[in-house]
C-alpha cells in the first residue's frame, strides 16, 4: 500500500499556526488572496496546502490557517462579530499507535 503524500510529521508543529474561522460575504468563497484582503494581511501568511475551508456553506463560514503571531491582529478585526468566528488552536493530531493486544476491544476475553 502506498504511503500518504501527508503525514504528521509533515504537519507544522503544534503551535506555528493557528486556524482563524471567519463568515464570508456574497455567494462565493473567497479564495487565499480574498481573505488576505480581508484581514490586511500578506497573502504568503495564508497556508497554500490548507488553502480556504468551508466549514458551514449554509451559515457561509470557513477557516484558514495562519502563522500565531499574525493572530491577535486577526482576532481584532473579528472583535465584535457574530457567531462562531475568530482564532482557534491548531493543535497536531496524529495517531497514538495500535492498541497493545489483549485491551478490551481487542477481541480478548
Amino acid at each position: 500500500m502506498p504511503e500518504p503524500e501527508n503525514t504528521a510529521a509533515d504537519a507544522p508543529e503544534p503551535g506555528d499556526k493557528v486556524m482563524v474561522q471567519f463568515r464570508y460575504v456574497g455567494e462565493a468563497v473567497p479564495d487565499r488572496a480574498g481573505v488576505a484582503a480581508l484581514f490586511a494581511i500578506p497573502l504568503e501568511l495564508i497556508d497554500p496546502d490548507f488553502g480556504v475551508i468551508v466549514t458551514d456553506e449554509a451559515e457561509r463560514l470557513a477557516c484558514v490557517l495562519v502563522p500565531r503571531d499574525w493572530a491577535a491582529r486577526i482576532d481584532a478585526r473579528l472583535a465584535g462579530a457574530e457567531g462562531p468566528v475568530g482564532v482557534f488552536a491548531n493543535p497536531r493530531i496524529a495517531p497514538l499507535g495500535p492498541p497493545g493486544a489483549g485491551e478490551e476491544g481487542e477481541g480478548g476475553a
